[in-house]
């Protein structure tokens, strides 16, 4: 599968779980869940779909979260994150582009809703659709004529897509996240994640 076959294909599934909520019975919407929940989670690059933002070197991520259930059938979520990449040697982000990245970090805020679908007794499918704020990202650049490292600093704002399947408290969520006005200091800001999470709620 294409990388744009496989994007159309997480995009349609995000899309095609609210339009599945309208149109179940009542025994597949989720049960009366905590008002509140509490979510943290780290990511790598994800094995399934691949992004551009793979020339800019490995990825590792971490969030944390909070969703309040705002109706019987979707649920709003405020995620920040923290995104790292450090390219290696032979990667692009040091080959390609004019000027050598050492490494790159970005703080996202986001807000977005989500749609649970029930599959079992407590294993759920949810789409997510969010836009956020990148209030700070830093590339760390290699001069080629060589001396210090040079910083540069940049924001923005991003767009995020999400599906995920959680049993009980283990949530694992393919992410689609795509930075947009930082690429300054981050050369590209398409990140195709992974994610393995723990989700908690009080009622």
């Amino acid at each position: 599968m294409t990388r744009r076959r496989a994007f159309r294909a997480l995009v349609l599934g995000v899309l095609a779980v609210p339009i599945r909520l309208r149109a179940q019975s009542t025994d597949r919407l989720p049960e009366f869940a905590p008002r509140i929940q509490y979510e943290a989670a780290g990511a790598v690059q994800s094995p399934f779909l691949s992004s551009y933002g793979h020339q800019t070197g490995a990825l590792r991520a971490g969030s944390v979260g909070v969703l309040i259930r705002s109706s019987s059938a979707a649920l709003v979520r405020i995620d920040g994150w923290l995104i790292e990449r450090r390219p290696g040697p032979n990667d692009e982000a040091r080959t390609y582009y004019l000027r050598p990245l050492d490494e790159s970090r970005a703080v996202l805020t986001e807000v977005a809703v989500v749609f649970p679908l029930k599959l079992w007794d407590g294993v759920y499918l949810e789409s997510a659709t969010g836009i956020g704020v990148v209030p700070w990202a830093r590339g760390t650049f290699i001069p080629y004529s060589g001396g210090a490292p040079i910083n540069q600093t940049a924001a923005g704002w991003a767009t995020t897509v999400g599906l995920s399947l959680r049993a009980g408290h283990l949530v694992i969520q393919q992410h689609v996240i795509q930075i947009m006005g930082a690429d300054g200091a981050l050369l590209n800001g398409e990140t195709s994640a992974l994610s393995v999470g723990l989700r908690f709620g009080f009622r």
